[in-house]
């Protein structure tokens, strides 16, 4: 059961990280993008559409892991997250200038 709930969850992480890739960054919330231009808007959303991207890919992966082998450590979870979060925070850095 719980990996399918670990395939639900990294589906939607999936979802919105495609849409904020293709530009339509209002599900970040709107103090993370208060200071993206127009210009900017598109670079921003492949930053962090990227980066959400990659964190429910791990996601979805452990959960099918998970179906087939029970209790094994959520390693490739752990390392998209780390890497995802990396792709976030350089476009929060970049385009937003500070993480807030």
């Amino acid at each position: 059961m719980e990996g399918f709930v670990l395939i639900f969850v990294g589906i939607i992480v999936l979802i919105c990280g495609i849409v904020a890739f293709l530009g339509h960054i209002e599900i970040v919330h709107s103090y993370n993008r208060k200071r993206i231009t127009e210009e900017t808007r598109k670079p921003y959303g492949r930053a962090v559409g990227t980066g959400c991207i990659i964190v429910g890919a791990g996601i979805t992966i452990d959960g099918i892991i998970n179906i087939f082998t029970q209790n094994l450590p959520p390693v490739i979870t752990i390392i998209c997250a780390g890497v995802g979060v990396a792709f976030i925070f350089y476009g929060q850095f970049k385009y937003n200038k500070g993480i807030f």
